[in-house]
């Protein structure tokens, strides 16, 4: 990811505002639906499974504020 992008990106996600657009309720619903079924407490590997499906969220959220952001500049340089 270029510098300014994620500087941009960890700017955006680190506000806990209302309606920040990484975490929507669907996104957090769909997230502890899978914990709850897929990674059980009792799971003696439940921190690292945890932690990895965490890596993974934020990985997929990242990757994707920097394709929309580059669709966007790219627009914008056509107009």
């Amino acid at each position: 990811m270029n510098e300014m992008v994620k500087i941009l990106y960890d700017e955006l996600s680190s506000k806990m505002i209302q309606d920040n657009p990484f975490e929507t309720a669907e996104c957090v619903d769909k997230f502890d639906f899978f914990v709850e079924k897929w990674i059980p407490k009792t799971m003696p590997q439940y921190r690292e499974a945890w932690n990895e499906l965490v890596d993974l969220y934020y990985s997929n959220q990242r990757n994707s504020f920097a394709v929309g952001f580059r669709t966007a500049v790219k627009l914008l340089m056509n107009q």
